[in-house]
């Protein structure tokens, strides 16, 4: 009796010892995810800051917008080889390695005398235009399996 009553505890303490361990690994999962998010995010508002500073000036990471149809820039590259994106700045700790973005050049906006939006309220809206970027971002988690997150936006330029 008392090695059936034995035997039963050991099954109850291998089980909990596997749950134990999968929940842990799902944890770990979700750390990996939040960590390659936010090194994506950093990388975002680094291209967005790049934008802003220089615009499009074409080269490595540099892209124009392809037409609808055609496979995007951000899915056809590849991301691993250095000269096909721009290495983010903002460095996020736990990472294997830092975030990378590209930049695509969509197209010029023109004011029109008559637009009203938000931005423009009791403003001069000038002669000029805004022009549209798309900011694509890949992150990575750490360690073996990482997790990889791709995030992007749009930006726009007053010329």
């Amino acid at each position: 009796m008392s090695l059936v009553i034995l035997l039963l505890l050991t099954v109850l303490g291998v089980s909990s010892f596997q749950t134990t361990a999968v929940q842990f690994r799902m944890a770990r999962s979700v750390d990996d995810i939040n960590l390659a998010f936010q090194s994506a995010e950093a990388a975002l508002l680094d291209g967005e800051e790049n934008v802003e500073g220089s615009g499009y000036v074409g080269g490595n990471g540099y892209y124009q917008k392809v037409d609808s149809g055609q496979v995007p820039n951000w899915a056809s590259i590849d991301w691993e080889i250095n000269s096909n994106s721009i290495a983010g700045t903002t460095g996020i700790e736990g990472v294997a390695e830092p975030a990378r973005y590209i930049i695509e050049y969509v197209r010029q906006v023109k004011a029109a005398e008559d637009s009203l939006n938000l931005a423009n309220i009791n403003e001069e809206i000038g002669t000029g235009g805004t022009s549209i970027y798309r900011v694509t971002a890949r992150g990575s988690g750490f360690g073996e399996g990482r997790a990889v997150v791709m995030v992007q936006s749009h930006y726009g330029r007053r010329e």
